[in-house]
């Protein structure tokens, strides 16, 4: 059964204590609040499963006996055996109910899978925390590369993951489609799920944060601040994360009549923030500098809307040439969830407005897909969307 793919469990949710086992002693839960509700549920069941508290015999909890024991919903409760069920851990049939795997299917070698980005920046650095975490509570393998966004790097690394034997690829694509063909072979021979990007043509799972939405909430929010001269940065790279939010931003302005209230720049966003985390200030953070400057003095825009977090806190906090234009401007970007205390604290200082990229989660639903599909042998073709949500 398919279960909303935003449904967390909020602080203090009930999930105090496990009394199907009589014998033991319950136990109480301190996991994140942004773990997914039926992770919690598993995670606390692999525990137990740890602890020996059920011995090889016993059946687990039925789904009826997890929704009375935890205040959980049917799909939540079933949804967290067929996780464990992907761990190898239990065996669920539809006569006899949830048990324990054999011991020699529970401890057989893990799944190894290869997850392959383009980013070589602090953002990579960053995905490379969230795998750790995606992996704390699981029995597989994951390697880590990095394409460099060059589309012959990332047929190399693919190739050589193959050639280890490696069960599935978790893959944020290169700029572009160059390599579509190219990864069309290789889904006859392992299963690959894209993450926050799609490649046109590619028939392939996909786990991405909904830029096109966030197109729609950027102007709504603009709007409700009353601006009618907004500057929008953008990147044109050739990813269909950025073209869908172009096209939401288009949809909003048309839905509101505000068609000529958005002017778009394209400037190398992503390599601007690259240069600078690899060589500090530089050439090309210079270029950056003049021309949104300069754009921003030659007309009266009430607006700002940058992508990339660290470009608004460079022009506006630490080189401080646009300082002067903060009463004028509403200022808004992205951050991700694990962005530094630090920057949050001077961005949130300037009254900048925030949108949070779930990178975290996406990179979990995507081993989630990814694990499924090994495990049960099935060509699924499912896409999963998550939000930005909006910080007050």
């Amino acid at each position: 059964m398919r279960q909303s793919e935003s449904e967390l469990c909020p602080p203090n949710a009930g999930l105090t204590a496990l009394r199907f086992c009589p014998e033991s002693v319950p136990m109480r839960l301190g996991l994140p609040q942004k773990m997914p509700l039926y992770r919690q549920v598993a995670a606390t069941l692999r525990q137990r499963i740890k602890r020996g508290d059920f011995d090889r015999d016993r059946r687990l909890p039925t789904v009826r006996q997890l929704v009375t024991d935890l205040g959980v919903s049917h799909g939540v409760a079933q949804r967290a055996l067929q996780f464990l069920q992907s761990q190898r851990l239990v065996e669920c049939r539809p006569t006899i109910g949830s048990q324990l795997a054999r011991r020699n299917k529970c401890e057989s070698t893990a799944f190894l899978f290869g997850f392959v980005q383009p980013a070589t920046d602090l953002w990579a650095y960053a995905m490379y925390n969230h795998l750790e975490s995606t992996l704390e509570d699981r029995e597989n393998l994951c390697v880590m590369r990095t394409s460099r966004d060059d589309p012959r790097r990332e047929r190399e690394i693919i190739d050589h993951l193959l050639n280890n034997g490696i069960n599935g690829i978790l893959l944020l694509p290169v700029d572009g489609d160059t390599n579509r063909a190219y990864l069309s072979r290789v889904t006859k021979q392992v299963p690959i799920v894209l993450l926050d990007r799609t490649v046109e043509g590619l028939r392939a799972p996909s786990v991405v944060l909904d830029y096109r939405k966030l197109g729609h909430d950027v102007v709504a929010w603009f709007a409700q601040q009353g601006c009618r001269r907004i500057l929008f940065l953008n990147d044109p790279l050739r990813i269909s994360s950025y073209a869908e939010l172009r096209q939401g931003l288009r949809e909003e302005l048309a839905a509101r009549h505000m068609e000529g209230c958005l002017e778009q720049m394209d400037l190398p966003l992503v390599e601007t923030v690259h240069s600078y985390q690899q060589r500090g200030e530089n050439e090309m953070m210079e270029a950056f500098f003049r021309a949104t400057t300069r754009r921003l003095r030659q007309e009266p825009f009430d607006g700002l809307f940058c992508p990339q977090n660290e470009l608004i806190r460079l022009l506006f906090v630490v080189d401080r040439r646009a300082e002067d234009l903060l009463p004028r401007l509403r200022l808004a970007t992205l951050v991700g969830a694990s962005v530094d205390a630090r920057h949050w604290g001077e961005l949130r200082g300037i009254g900048v407005h925030f949108w949070i990229g779930q990178n975290a989660q996406m990179l979990l639903r995507g081993m989630d897909l990814l694990q499924e599909i090994v495990m049960t042998r099935r060509s699924l073709q499912r896409h999963v969307r998550l939000r930005f949500p909006m910080v007050e």
